[in-house]
């Protein structure tokens, strides 16, 4: 694979986490909003340890990205 193509891949891979950790954010709101039948802080803390994590591999993805290879 070139390193053109990996970049390209670390770029995008970047963005899915990213976009994972909004739909996990936006889920947590329609939770609360929705009064579902959840422990509340059991819910936002482990969402809140997911979408840390999501956004830690998306950063380590883009700065991946923007390597000099």
């Amino acid at each position: 694979m070139s390193s053109s193509t990996k970049k390209k891949l670390y770029i995008k891979g970047s963005d899915f986490c990213w976009d994972l950790a909004k739909l996990v954010f936006a889920g947590i709101i329609l939770a609360g909003i929705m009064g579902m039948d959840f422990e509340k802080g059991l819910l936002v803390l482990i969402a809140t340890i997911f979408i840390c994590l999501l956004v830690l591999i998306g950063i380590a993805f883009f700065i991946k990205g923007y390597q000099k290879l």
